[in-house]
């Protein structure tokens, strides 16, 4: 698990906050919590039984502590963590009862992060996450991120990545997305992000749709990708699936199922939860879900099974585990 990781600072809010200056709201308790991708989706995995070691940049600061405090209580290996002279990244959580959440986000010591120093020893899958947020990984029109996956492929490594939404005025605003997603495409076996994280890249309209959404998975695929997930939240997911000759190159953990995995598209459904506890992690554990059903062997649509009930035990309010699981695939 390697990219991005931050403290999230989320205050218990129990109506809409006021944007006037000058005045004084009451709030609940602030929830502290290791965030980013590489925070919720490997504390999800591990709560599969997944055995997770965990790359990313911290700062040697309280919530740096923080970040090592918790992976290490939930039997995360974090000896490739690295600690350098910089602040480590948080978001605060704005999450009003009944509203998806807004981040207030600082990348911080993610800044520095460009996948040079990642340790693919023992691995059978590298997740990577968030390049949107990693700004030294995708200079150069995505390069850095290239040579990583490059180089992870050669170990025979399955390679994985999530995306997040683009704040076109952040530090990845002004990156070319179209050729980032040509140059590292093909040295990518899965993709699994949400259909606003894609829209977010274009620039274009937001609107849904079933079209869309299988269009980009297309795409994707059409440009070298393994296996693309598109989460699109209440409405479910779309899974697109090169031919069994890409698949058998998708590294140890996709690679001896090629056959199985091979030329699908599908649309998983999954029920709306109407009053969600928390929307926050919920993209990434859908992810984690996916993820280990491919590592435990599962099949295409075990794993959208899988991803679906990852995200609904968070939006439920709860890590996902594997007791919420019935199909033995773990």
């Amino acid at each position: 698990m390697a990219g991005h990781v931050c403290v999230d600072l989320a205050p218990g809010l129990h109506r809409e906050p006021p944007r006037e200056p000058g005045g004084l709201f009451d709030v609940g308790a602030l929830t502290v919590t290791v965030g980013g991708c590489v925070g919720n989706t490997s504390l999800a995995l591990a709560g599969f039984g997944i055995d997770v070691d965990v790359q990313a940049v911290v700062g040697a600061d309280a919530l740096g502590a923080i970040v090592r405090d918790e992976l290490a209580a939930a039997g995360i290996r974090s000896s490739r963590l690295r600690s350098m002279d910089v602040g480590t990244s948080y978001s605060v959580v704005i999450e009003p009862p009944g509203q998806d959440r807004t981040f207030w986000h600082h990348t911080g010591a993610n800044d520095v992060f460009d996948g040079t120093e990642v340790d693919l020893t023992g691995l059978d899958l590298l997740h990577v996450g968030y390049p949107m947020l990693l700004p030294s990984l995708v200079v150069d029109d995505g390069e850095p991120l290239r040579r990583l996956l490059a180089r992870a492929k050669d170990a025979g490594v399955t390679t994985s990545l999530d995306l997040a939404v683009l704040d076109a005025d952040g530090p990845t605003g002004a990156v070319d997305w179209t050729a980032v997603f040509a140059r590292i495409s093909p040295f990518l076996d899965i993709l699994s992000p949400s259909f606003d994280d894609l829209v977010s890249t274009t620039r274009g309209p937001s609107e849904w749709s079933v079209a869309r959404e299988r269009g980009f998975a297309e795409s994707l695929m059409n440009a070298g990708v393994g296996v693309v997930a598109i989460s699109a939240g209440a409405r479910g997911m779309s899974v697109r699936t090169a031919d069994a000759a890409r698949l058998r190159d998708a590294g140890r953990a996709l690679a001896p199922q090629a056959e199985v995995w091979a030329d699908q598209l599908f649309r998983h459904e999954v029920d709306e939860i109407i009053e969600p506890v928390s929307t926050n992690g919920a993209g990434d554990a859908s992810t984690a879900g996916f993820l280990a059903a491919v590592l435990g062997g599962g099949e295409p649509r075990e794993a959208a099974t899988w991803a679906a009930a990852a995200s609904r035990a968070v939006l439920e309010g709860r890590r996902p585990q594997l007791a919420d699981f019935t199909a033995g695939i773990v």
